[in-house]
C-alpha cells in the first residue's frame, strides 16, 4: 500500500476570497463536483441517470425545487454553491445519492409530475391544512392538469414533494388513504376541561373565537373509496346487480369452486348449468334460486357467498364543500358520502341532511344525533342513484365562556337558552349565572345586550333565542372570598380558610412551623380595606406571642389578609467567606457561627493534590478600623488539631491555598504520519521536539520533512485573536469609509458592492485558525540543539506526511487546478499550464503558499530549502532560490481596480497572505 498526501493549503476563507475576487471577472472555471445533463439536439437538457424519491427525503419542497431549478439554469450542471440553504446532512444526502447513480438527476423521478402539476398539488394540500385527505385526492383527480395520472402517481408525487416528513412538533402522523383521522389542534388550543374549570380570569375575560360545532369532524378526515368491503358481512337484503361477484362451492357428486361475476344482462353463468338471472334479487333470494337450480340439475351440495361487490353512483348535492357525483362502494352510508364531499359548507346544515331516493325524501339525518349521542340509526346505506342533499343551515347561535363546549350551534325544534346550554355540555363550576349576557341584532337595525339573572337556570327554558344571538357566560369574581394567606420564611406557606375571630396563631402555632433563621422581632399583616381599597400594614412581634410574653401581638385577621414572615437575612447582608487556590471546589460560602479554617477547607471540597499545605494565606479585614491583614496558616497543623492555626473565621475572610510549582504540569504530545511509532506521548517539563521524535522511533523512509505540520493550542488562540482583530478593522474600514466607485454610481452597483462587502467579512469570520507553527525538520542529529528543536507544550501535534507530488495554482488564472510536480518547472511554467493570467490578474503580488506553512512572494524569500545540500539556506546563498517544492500552492490575486471597494482595504495583500498562513490545512488521502 502506497500512501500519498494531497496538500490543499488554501484556507476556507482564502478560497471564498479568491472566488469573490475572480468570480466577478467570469474568466475562471471553478473545479467543483457537478451533476451533468445530456442534451439531445436542440431540446431541453435531459437528465441521464436517476435520483429516486427516497434520496430527497428530508428536503423541503422549496429545497427540491432549488435543486431542479439550479440544474436547468446552469445548462444541467449543479455546482456546490447551489446547495446553499440545505443542511450539511441534506447536502451529503444529495451528493451520495448522485454518486451512487452516476452523478446525474432524472426528472422522471418526480413521478410524472410537471412543475405546474407539483405547484397545483401543493396549493391543494395547503388549502386543506397539508393533510392528504380523500377530499384533497378527489379534488386533484378532477383537475384537468392531472388528467392521465393514477392515484398511485399522485400519492407518490405528494410524498416526494413533502419529503415524506412527519410533523417535528409531535402532532398526529398522517394516516394512509383509507383510514380516518381526526384533528387534535382544537382540543390542545383550549387545554383540558379541568384546567378550564380551575382557571379563573378577569370577570368578563372570555374568548369569543368560536367555530361551528361538528365541522372538525370533517376537517382532515378521509374515507376509503373502496370497490369492496371484505370486513362487512353481506346482509340478506343486499340487492344484486352487474359487477357483483358470486362465489360458489360445490361438493358431493361434483367437487368444484367458481367465482362468477354478474354480467350486464344481470346473469351469472354456472358451468354445466348455464345462465341464471340474479340482478334485482336480494342476496337471500339469489341464494335460494341458485341452490334450487344446482340441486335440480347437478344434485350436488352447494355453498354461496359474495366476493368483490360493485361500485354504485351516488350524488352529494346542496351546500357541501365539493358537490358532485361519486362512484363509491356498496356499503357507503350518508356519513361516508358527506366525508367524501368534504362535509357541509359554511352555510350547509348539519341537522337537516336529506337522503332522496327515486324523487322522494327517504330519511332526514341529524348529524348532532351522531356526534352527541352516537346514534347511527338513520345513517342508512346508500343505493345506486341516491342523492344526499344538504340544505342551507337553520338558525345559528353562539355560546362562549364558561360552558364545556363553547361553539356555534344550529338550532332545530326548541330554540330556548336551556337547549343551547345543553348542546354546549352544560355550564362550568366557574360560571357566574347571575349575569348571562345575550348580544342580539334586532330587526336588522341595531344591536342590543340583554343581561339575565338566572342563578339556578330556572328561566332559561322560557328565554327564546333569535338568529345570530351570542350568549356569553362569564367567570365568577376573580377575588377569592373567606381566605387568608401565609407567605415568607415558614414551612407551609399558602392560602387557608378564614374563620370568624381567626388570629395569627392559628396559622403559626409554634416555632416548629418556622424555617431556620426566622426574624422573630418583626412580621407584618398586609390588609386591603374594602371601603377605600387602600393597603394597610399591621406589624407585630412574632417571638413575643409565640413565647407567651405578649398575647397582644397575636393579631386578629380579616378575610383577604396576607401574613408575611421574614428571614433575619432579609434586613442585613449574610456574612460570607471565600476559599480559593488549590482546593477542589473553591468559591464564596455563607458564614455560619464557629466556622474554622478546617471547616472552610471542607466546604471547598478539600485541598487539591498539588496544594502547598505549609503556607496558606488568611486575608482578613477589620470592619471596625477598615484595616487589612494577612495571617499565615499551616494546614498540616490545622489537620493535626492545632488550635493556634485552626482559626475562627470572620465576615469577609479569604483563605488562599497555594499550589506547588510544576506538580500538575502534565504534557501530552501527539505524532501522526511518517514516524516509526505514531501516537500520543507524555512529555516532561523542558523536553524538546527531538526527544519526542527519538522516543517515536524517528522518521520512516517515506517521510516528507518539508511538509511537516506542527500545531499548538496557544498559537491557535493567538491566531484567533489576530483574526478577530483583523475582521474588526476590516469592518470599520468597509462600513465607515466612503467607497470609491468608478462607475456611474447607480443604486444597483451600490447594492452589489454592499453585498460583496458582507460576503467578504462573513467569509473572514468563518476562518478557523489551525494553530500551525512553521518548523524546519532535518535529521535528528542536526535537529538537536537547533533553533527548531523547540520545547514541547501540552496539546502539541506533529504530522509528517509523505511527499505530495503536485503543485496547485489558484486565483486569477484561466483554469485553476493541481498539476504534477516536475523539478525543472518554475512558477511561470505552472501558471502557463493553468492557461495563463486572467485580464485582471495582479502579477506583481502573486505569492507562494509553501508546503511548510509559510508564504512568500513569487520573486523569492529570505530562506530556501537546498535540495542538493538537504538543508535550509539564506536565499542570497541558496542554489534553489525561488524554487518550488512538492505540495506548494501558487496564488494569483486580482487587481484592486477590478473591484472598487477593495481599494479601501489597507495592506490587503498582507491580509490575504496572513489568512492563508493562519488557516492552512493539509488533507490526507490514502490509497
Amino acid at each position: 500500500m502506497i500512501r500519498s498526501v494531497v496538500g490543499v493549503c488554501v484556507t476556507v476563507g482564502l478560497t471564498v476570497l479568491i472566488v469573490l475576487l475572480t468570480g466577478t471577472a467570469g474568466a475562471q472555471q471553478k473545479t467543483t463536483s457537478s451533476l451533468s445533463l445530456q442534451t439531445t439536439g436542440g431540446q431541453t437538457p435531459r437528465m441521464s441517470q436517476s435520483l429516486r424519491a427516497e434520496q430527497l427525503k428530508g428536503l423541503t419542497p422549496e429545497q427540491q425545487e432549488l435543486v431542479r431549478r439550479g440544474l436547468e439554469q446552469r445548462g444541467g450542471t449543479l455546482k456546490t454553491e447551489q446547495l446553499k440553504g440545505l443542511t450539511p446532512e441534506q447536502q451529503e444526502l444529495v451528493r451520495r445519492g448522485l454518486e451512487q447513480r452516476g452523478g446525474t438527476l432524472k426528472t422522471e423521478q418526480l413521478k410524472g409530475l410537471t412543475p405546474e402539476q407539483q405547484e397545483l398539488i401543493k396549493r391543494e394540500l395547503e388549502q386543506r391544512g397539508g393533510t392528504l385527505t380523500l377530499e384533497a385526492l378527489s379534488a386533484l383527480m378532477n383537475k384537468p392538469e392531472l388528467k392521465g395520472l393514477s392515484v398511485e402517481d399522485i400519492v407518490k408525487g405528494i410524498e416526494l414533494l413533502r419529503g415524506q416528513e412527519r410533523d417535528s412538533e409531535g402532532m398526529q402522523e398522517k394516516l394512509p388513504i383509507g383510514e380516518t383521522q381526526r384533528p387534535v389542534e382544537a382540543l390542545e388550543k383550549r387545554g383540558s376541561l379541568f384546567d378550564r374549570m380551575k382557571k379563573i380570569g378577569g370577570y368578563q375575560e372570555i374568548s369569543t373565537d368560536l367555530e361551528p360545532f361538528g365541522r372538525d369532524f370533517f376537517r382532515g378526515a378521509s374515507v376509503k373509496v373502496a370497490t369492496e368491503r371484505r370486513d362487512v358481512p353481506v346482509p340478506p337484503g343486499y340487492i344484486m346487480g352487474p359487477g357483483d361477484e358470486v362465489k360458489i362451492l360445490l361438493w358431493g357428486r361434483v367437487n368444484d369452486q367458481y367465482t362468477l361475476t354478474v354480467d350486464r344482462n344481470g346473469n351469472i353463468t354456472i358451468p354445466q348449468i348455464g345462465p341464471i338471472q340474479v340482478a334485482g334479487m336480494s342476496f337471500e333470494e339469489m341464494s335460494k334460486t341458485v341452490i334450487l337450480q344446482v340441486e335440480k340439475i347437478v344434485g350436488a351440495s352447494i355453498d354461496i357467498s359474495t366476493g368483490a361487490l360493485k361500485n354504485i353512483p351516488v350524488f352529494v348535492l346542496g351546500d357541501v364543500k365539493r358537490p358532485g357525483a361519486y362512484n363509491v362502494g356498496s356499503f357507503v352510508t350518508i356519513t361516508d358520502a358527506l366525508l367524501i364531499a368534504g362535509g357541509p359548507s359554511d352555510i350547509g346544515s348539519m341537522r337537516d341532511i336529506q337522503l332522496k331516493r327515486k324523487g322522494k325524501v327517504l330519511v332526514t339525518f341529524d348529524l348532532y344525533d351522531l356526534l352527541l349521542k352516537g346514534d347511527k340509526s338513520k345513517d342508512l346505506v346508500l343505493q345506486a342513484g341516491d342523492v344526499v342533499f344538504v340544505p342551507v343551515t337553520g338558525p345559528l347561535v353562539g355560546i362562549a365562556g364558561n360552558v364545556k363546549r363553547p361553539a356555534i350551534y344550529e338550532l332545530k325544534g326548541r330554540q330556548d337558552l336551556h337547549t343551547v346550554i345543553e348542546l354546549a355540555g352544560g355550564i362550568l363550576p366557574t360560571a357566574y349565572t347571575q349575569q348571562i349576557q345575550v348580544e342580539r341584532v334586532v330587526k336588522n337595525e341595531r344591536q342590543v345586550v340583554i343581561d339575565l339573572d338566572d342563578k339556578r337556570l330556572g328561566t332559561a327554558r322560557d328565554f327564546k333565542l333569535s338568529e345570530a344571538d351570542l350568549v356569553k357566560v362569564f367567570n365568577i369574581a376573580e377575588k377569592e372570598e373567606d381566605v387568608v394567606y401565609l407567605n415568607g420564611n415558614v414551612k407551609r406557606p399558602g392560602k387557608y380558610e378564614y374563620r370568624s375571630g381567626m388570629r395569627v396563631k392559628e396559622l403559626i402555632g409554634g416555632f416548629s412551623d418556622l424555617l431556620d433563621e426566622t426574624h422573630l422581632e418583626y412580621a407584618v399583616v398586609k390588609r386591603v380595606e374594602r371601603k377605600d381599597t387602600k393597603n394597610e400594614l399591621v406589624p407585630f412581634n412574632l417571638g413575643a406571642f409565640l413565647t407567651g410574653r405578649d398575647e397582644s401581638q397575636n393579631v386578629e385577621l380579616k378575610p383577604g389578609d396576607t401574613v408575611y414572615v421574614f428571614s433575619k437575612w432579609f434586613f442585613k447582608d449574610r456574612p460570607t467567606i471565600i476559599v480559593d487556590g488549590a482546593v477542589r471546589n473553591g468559591g464564596e460560602f455563607d458564614l455560619v457561627e464557629n466556622v474554622t479554617v478546617k471547616d472552610a477547607i471542607a466546604l471547598a471540597g478539600g485541598v487539591a493534590r498539588d496544594a502547598s499545605l505549609e503556607d496558606v494565606e488568611l486575608y482578613r479585614m477589620d470592619l471596625q478600623t477598615n484595616k487589612r491583614a494577612i495571617e499565615r496558616v499551616n494546614l498540616k497543623k490545622v489537620f493535626d488539631g492545632d488550635p493556634r492555626h485552626n482559626l475562627l473565621l470572620r465576615d469577609f475572610d479569604r483563605v488562599t491555598v497555594k499550589r506547588l510549582h510544576g506538580v500538575k504540569e502534565e504534557r501530552t504530545v501527539t505524532l501522526f504520519g511518517e514516524v516509526a511509532y505514531p501516537g500520543s506521548y507524555a512529555a516532561k517539563r523542558g523536553e524538546r521536539l527531538s526527544s519526542i521524535l527519538e522516543r517515536a522511533g524517528g522518521y520512516t523512509e517515506n517521510a516528507y520533512l518539508k511538509g511537516a505540520i506542527f500545531t499548538r493550542v496557544r498559537v491557535k488562540e493567538m491566531q484567533q485573536k489576530a483574526m478577530e482583530e483583523m475582521v474588526r478593522r476590516l469592518e470599520r474600514e468597509l462600513y465607515t469609509e466612503s467607497s470609491v466607485i468608478e462607475s456611474s454610481g447607480s443604486m444597483e452597483v451600490k447594492k452589489l458592492e454592499l453585498e460583496q462587502r458582507k460576503q467578504f467579512v462573513s467569509s473572514m469570520k468563518k476562518i478557523d485558525p489551525t494553530g500551525r507553527m512553521s518548523v524546519k525538520l532535518v535529521h535528528l542529529r542536526l535537529l538537536k540543539g537547533s533553533a527548531f528543536d523547540i520545547e514541547v507544550e501540552d496539546g502539541d501535534t506533529l504530522t509528517i506526511p509523505t511527499k505530495n507530488s503536485v503543485v496547485s495554482v489558484s486565483g486569477a488564472v484561466m483554469s485553476q487546478g493541481s498539476f504534477v510536480y516536475l523539478d525543472e518547472m518554475d512558477c511561470k511554467d505552472y501558471i502557463n499550464i493553468a492557461g495563463g493570467y486572467t485580464r485582471y490578474a495582479d502579477r506583481d503580488n502573486a505569492f507562494i503558499l509553501k508546503v511548510d506553512g509559510t508564504a512568500r512572494r513569487v520573486k523569492g524569500g529570505f530562506m530556501n530549502w537546498s535540495q542538493s545540500n538537504s538543508r535550509w539556506e539564506l536565499a542570497a546563498f541558496s542554489e534553489d532560490a525561488g524554487k518550488l517544492d512538492p505540495g506548494d500552492t501558487i496564488i494569483v490575486p486580482e487587481k484592486l481596480e477590478r473591484i472598487a471597494w477593495l481599494r479601501e482595504i489597507k495592506d490587503w495583500t498582507q491580509i490575504l497572505m496572513q489568512m492563508s498562513v493562519i488557516g492552512a490545512t493539509v488533507n490526507y488521502m490514502f490509497k
